[in-house]
């Protein structure tokens, strides 16, 4: 019988890292990606925008950080310009700045738990021209001469 207690000891030990395994594996499988949208831009000016989004889903994982992402290019990702606005499930709105007048941009929302990065979908917009006006001139009584410049 005492033969028998090193072999009985190593068994349970294999036994032991092999639930233990298996049940890492299973909490691993179980986390996945967020799921969002992206929220439509607003309140565009010549150098800020307003957008954000929606975490309908934390895939099984807590989310660590979402907000959004832009770039001048398609496809913007967190490693491009980007707000950290919230951690969790629900929305969310962002602030966008140091934009350059008369631009298009890309926005995409995002959010990252332990399965990853996860995007919205992409959204684009323009920042506001400079506009500048001239002073009136040659006015009459039915009609004034002003231009300017966009």
């Amino acid at each position: 019988m005492k033969k028998n207690r090193p072999l009985a000891c190593l068994l349970t030990a294999i036994a032991f890292v092999v639930i233990l395994t298996n049940s890492c594996k299973k909490e691993e499988e179980n986390k996945t990606l967020p799921i969002l949208t992206t929220a439509s831009v607003s309140n565009i000016t010549q150098f800020t925008a307003m957008c954000g989004g929606n975490v309908s889903s934390d895939g099984n994982s807590k989310i660590s950080a979402c907000g959004v992402c832009w770039s001048m290019n398609p496809t913007p990702t967190i490693n491009d310009n980007k707000t950290i606005d919230s951690f969790g499930v629900g929305h969310f709105s962002s602030l966008i700045s140091g934009l350059m007048l008369n631009t298009t941009y890309y926005v995409r929302a995002y959010a990252l738990n332990s399965g990853g990065t996860a995007y919205g979908n992409e959204v684009t917009f323009v920042t506001l021209p400079t506009v500048t006006t001239t002073a009136v001139t040659g006015i009459t009584q039915t009609t004034a001469t002003s231009g300017g410049n966009v």
